[in-house]
């Protein structure tokens, strides 16, 4: 997923009819405006920049440019990418995003750039003619504003460019977008601009429900804009956390001292207090094993999932937690029900990781739910979320050709194997997948273009179980490393399990099984069920 950093964006249709235009923008109104916001914004954030950030009018290609420097020395940084493909990426996104921005901070110049163009178009695009209003761009700027007392007094965005992971380039921009938009507030609030503020606010991220658009587009870009609001939705809610804590104080330690992983922006009480944070399980602990069992080099495994292809070749490999707003948009498809509700209210944390190599990719996603029954209901919402794909996406740019279905289980755990033909455009694409509950935790592994055989794939859910009921954190707050073999033998089982902290009887963990199993024979469909 890419990060986008200090801009409002929007770009995605919406229905939201909240006023009408009454400003016309040009450089002597936008000046006019900005004399106003200056004032506004130094009575109620009580800063005094050093150096007055200039509000400048400026054309797509201009913001483009300034952007584009800005996003080469962020995937410069990360690990994953080589020179070239930072370069290519961007260039390629600079101009995609340039074109739909109404205001962004520049960082080097320190001036805020507005585009009248993004302006006009985003309005017309999302059917909201109060994005022109007055008041909204005032609110917009102050958010800006906001960005540029930020690179003046604290020096974060400088550290953008210093971030070696996609997790950690997005801890900063959540701090970055939700600082911003927790200040904005504050000040709008103040101004009398609090529903303006909201207007585009509430544009972030909205996805349209058209009926001309076919599932697997709507699917995608729900991904893509949860991801992207996330930085302001869960990013403000995290500073809102800090503040109310310790004040500004704590909100200044948090920007002088990010927190490790980005769960602890989904969960501040973890950021705050790190004795909250009780894990069963090292999560990335596991997903540092794993992705050493996926390059081959376990002593004795089967090459691990990659057995066609040299260890390390043209690899790739991305960690990021999972918010639940993030999860609601993957489930959205199957409409409003309770039970996703509930099952994502039961949700403590997700994390997950993405491997590509030669084309071909890896993701496993691992959450902690806050009890078996819980995850047991999780395992039963993918299930009848993968159906419901096969029946929505029969058409359009994306068509699931075919899919079977087989149940699956091993030593303290069970789940399901999917194996689906995709038609995506002119590509035809195999996949594969298993989604399993093993104690407390739902982990799915999938498999995209040129997936292993089953039994690879089987050997690599073994893998991850294994990992998953033999190693704890030591202490809270104190990840532990993924231990060895202990005294010339491994656990696992239902010791692995008791060590956990997950023993339950056999009479029990089948109760769970046969309650699933009965749930999912009755489920009806065209798709190929092996029992």
């Amino acid at each position: 997923m890419r990060h986008f950093s200090f801009c409002v964006l929007f770009f995605l249709p919406i229905s939201m009819p909240l006023g009408a235009a009454d400003f016309e923008l040009n450089e002597d109104s936008l000046a006019e405006l900005s004399r106003d916001v200056h004032k506004v914004f130094a009575k109620h954030s009580g800063y005094r920049f050093k150096k007055v950030p200039a509000i400048v009018l400026s054309s797509p290609r201009e913001i483009g440019a300034v952007l584009k420097v800005e996003l080469l020395s962020q995937y410069k940084s990360l690990k994953e990418y080589n020179e070239a493909t930072a370069r290519r990426m961007a260039a390629q996104y600079s101009d995609i995003i340039a074109k739909a921005l109404m205001a962004k901070y520049a960082t080097e110049k320190h001036q805020v750039m507005v585009s009248k163009v993004g302006i006009e178009k985003m309005s017309k695009l999302i059917s909201v003619p109060a994005l022109r209003s007055r008041e909204v761009l005032a609110s917009i700027l102050v958010h800006e504003l906001v960005h540029a007392m930020d690179s003046e007094s604290t020096g974060i965005f400088s550290r953008l460019g210093t971030a070696e992971t996609t997790d950690a380039l997005w801890v900063l921009n959540c701090l970055v977008e939700g600082h911003a938009q927790h200040v904005a507030r504050g000040i709008c609030k103040k101004a009398g601009w609090l529903k303006a503020f909201e207007i585009f606010t509430k544009a972030i991220g909205t996805i349209p429900e058209s009926e001309e658009e076919n599932e697997a587009t709507r699917l995608l870009t729900r991904v893509i804009t949860d991801r992207f609001a996330s930085a302001y939705y869960d990013g403000e809610r995290f500073i809102a956390a800090l503040h109310a804590s310790g004040g500004p104080k704590q909100v200044a330690k948090a920007f002088a001292e990010p927190p490790k992983t980005s769960d602890a922006i989904l969960q501040p009480e973890w950021y705050l207090d790190p004795a909250l944070r009780r894990e069963s399980v090292d999560i990335d602990a596991v997903f540092t094993e794993f992705e050493s069992f996926s390059a081959g080099k376990k002593p004795g495994k089967q090459n691990g999932p990659w057995p066609a292809i040299k260890p390390g070749a043209g690899r790739a490999a991305q960690r990021l937690s999972v918010s639940k707003t993030q999860l609601a948009g993957v489930f959205a498809i199957l409409g409003k029900q309770e039970s996703v509700d509930q099952v994502i209210g039961e949700i403590v944390r997700t994390r997950a990781i993405v491997i590509q190599q030669s084309g071909a990719q890896i993701a496993v996603v691992l959450s902690e739910l806050g009890s078996l029954d819980s995850a047991a209901r999780y395992l039963a919402l993918v299930d009848q979320l993968n159906r419901t794909k096969d029946e929505k996406m029969k058409t359009g740019p994306i068509q699931v050709k075919s899919a079977e279905y087989e149940k699956m289980r091993g030593k303290g755990w069970y789940g399901d194997y999917v194996a689906k033909s995709v038609k995506a455009g002119f590509r035809n694409v195999e996949v594969r997948g298993v989604t399993i509950v093993c104690g407390k935790y739902a982990m799915e592994i999938s498999y995209s273009n040129r997936p292993p055989e089953k039994k690879t794939i089987r050997g690599a859910v073994e893998f991850l179980a294994e990992l998953i009921l033999d190693h704890k954190s030591s202490e809270p707050g104190k990840p532990q490393a993924v231990p060895g073999k202990v005294s010339g033998r491994k656990e696992t089982g239902a010791v692995a399990a008791d060590r956990a902290g997950w023993v339950f009887s056999e009479k029990r963990k089948f109760k769970y099984e046969i309650e699933y199993l009965n749930a999912y024979r009755f489920k009806s469909g065209d798709n190929t069920d092996k029992e």
